[in-house]
């Protein structure tokens, strides 16, 4: 978090000022910035037919660095979730991915996309048989097991997490993210067989409500997490001078090598 004088106002003033409200910290940028190296990385790929369509796809970066910002307010509220309230909004999450999915199944026809956004997302229904994004045959036993696991796994982690370690608002999204995906996921692949993926941004592989829970909203959140605890990362100064002198070293060598003789 950033220190900022605060002349004589009292921190309920200094958090009114717009520009804090549209700043979600450092560590927050993390959430939008996991959506945009992802769209550089599938740009790089190929997968985008015009730059148009890729910069069209980083709309859900701006959604992201919204709630961020809404996380960063909460954490200077220092306003804490109770776990029940964080296990009943993930079940309402899932249950509202699942009731959508059966409103597709029974109003939208599979083989013409429905543009919700034009030129933006579509719903696009795709039944996924893997359960997952990578196509592996065989591996949906595992990814169900995966996603039933981590249900309670996920709260047990969090409530040990609350109790050994500083709360911050992004870790308590991040829960919700993942716990939401993972029922969501569970409930699909138990109770359909497969999962019925129908968000399609241009250029991107089809996902579910599901995928946003638990890949962005549950990872990014948790990386920005981690970012509030530099104690958790390792130190990777000492080996940077260390391979900066071995670079130093060898290029000396090189440079005397090549010299007259």
């Amino acid at each position: 978090m950033t220190n900022e004088p605060n002349d004589g106002k009292t921190p309920e003033q200094v958090q009114l000022r717009p520009w804090t409200w549209l700043w979600p910290t450092w560590p927050g940028m993390a959430v939008p910035g996991l959506w945009a190296a992802y769209i550089a990385f599938a740009a790089m790929a190929g997968q985008f037919r015009s730059p148009r369509e890729g910069i069209a796809a980083l709309w859900p970066a701006v959604l992201l660095y919204l709630g961020s910002c809404g996380l960063a307010a909460c954490e200077r509220r220092q306003h804490r979730p109770a776990l029940t309230t964080l296990v009943v909004a993930g079940v309402a999450l899932a249950a509202a991915d699942l009731a959508i999915k059966a409103w597709i199944e029974a109003t939208v026809a599979q083989a013409r996309p429905l543009p919700a956004v034009r030129g933006l997302v579509a719903i696009d229904p795709v039944y996924n048989v893997y359960g997952t994004m990578l196509a592996i045959s065989g591996a949906k036993p595992f990814v169900t097991a995966l996603a039933v696991a981590l249900v309670p796994l996920s709260v047990l982690g969090y409530r040990h997490y609350a109790v050994h370690d500083r709360p911050v608002a992004w870790a308590d999204a991040a829960f919700l993210g993942l716990f939401a995906g993972a029922l969501g996921k569970a409930g699909d692949l138990l109770l359909r067989g497969q999962v019925l993926d129908y968000l399609h941004i241009p250029g991107l592989p089809v996902a579910d409500l599901a995928d946003v829970y638990l890949l962005w909203i549950g990872g990014g959140c948790a990386l920005a997490a981690s970012l509030c605890y530099p104690d958790a990362w390792p130190d990777l100064r000492l080996p940077l001078r260390r391979l900066g002198r071995a670079v130093r070293r060898v290029w000396t060598r090189l440079s005397r090598g090549s010299g007259p003789r």
